[in-house]
């Protein structure tokens, strides 16, 4: 059974993702312990460092976001800080998923469970950071269309779309799935709005999720490592030519 009481967000900066992650949890009033992002800049490091140690400075809510509040006012509005900031919930910039800093920070904090906002494959340490797992939001029905660009590949095979959250493993998106939501698909579409509505779609079903696993629980569903296929790297062009031009003359067959 999964069951959630703390949880904490990391992901990285600029991320529509993330950033839809972070409304939908803070419009449902779901605050992470801990938000921690992967830095892009020195000066996001810099103004995190002083919060760094084990001593849970980052439970200051208001020094921290003091701290940020230059950088923050300075970033686009779809930035991932930028929403935190604005919601008073505390968030750190670190340097990089696997760093000793961010496992530090990770082992210190008392979540059982953490939300990946967008990221690298996570490996080794991290992954076993956490008793109740790590939840991901993938925008591609699973175990099918796993990896890169599977919102995509699903489409150019005229799959039904649909958003899936699952536990994380050491292979890519095999993880056992905690839940599903419809990715609705409408005519006049392009591959843009497709991608922009599944953020949202993503950011509901984590809120369902998460509330789920607090109250009752949820039973993860298991994936065969042998379902399914792993697509990598970027579509090639043609196919992804191929998809717009479906798209522009309405021939996908599971319009909504």
């Amino acid at each position: 059974m999964f069951r959630v009481r703390r949880f904490l967000v990391f992901g990285i900066h600029h991320s529509l993702h993330g950033a839809a992650l972070a409304r939908h949890l803070v419009q449902a009033g779901l605050r992470p312990e801990l938000v921690l992002i992967s830095a892009a800049r020195e000066e996001q490091l810099n103004a995190s460092r002083p919060f760094w140690d084990r001593r849970r400075r980052w439970s200051n809510a208001a020094a921290v976001l003091q701290a940020h509040a230059p950088l923050a006012a300075r970033d686009e509005p779809d930035a991932v800080a930028t929403v935190y900031q604005e919601a008073g919930i505390p968030y750190l910039f670190v340097p990089g998923f696997g760093s000793d800093v961010t496992c530090g920070l990770l082992e210190a904090a008392s979540a059982d469970a953490m939300v990946l906002a967008e990221g690298p494959i996570l490996k080794g340490r991290v992954l076993k950071t956490f008793s109740r797992g790590i939840i991901n939001l993938h925008a591609a029905p699973l175990p099918a269309y796993r990896g890169s660009c599977a919102t995509w590949w699903a489409l150019y095979h005229d799959e039904p779309l649909e958003v899936c959250a699952h536990l994380v493993t050491e292979g890519v998106d095999t993880g056992p799935i905690l839940g599903r939501r419809r990715l609705p698909v409408r005519r006049g579409d392009t591959l843009e709005d497709i991608d922009r509505r599944g953020f949202e779609v993503c950011g509901e079903l984590l809120v369902e999720v998460l509330r789920q696993a607090r109250h009752g629980g949820i039973v993860p569903a298991p994936q065969r490592d042998w379902e399914g296929r792993t697509f990598r790297g970027r579509m090639p062009r043609d196919i992804e030519e191929e998809c717009r031009r479906r798209l522009r003359e309405q021939e996908y067959t599971h319009y909504e």
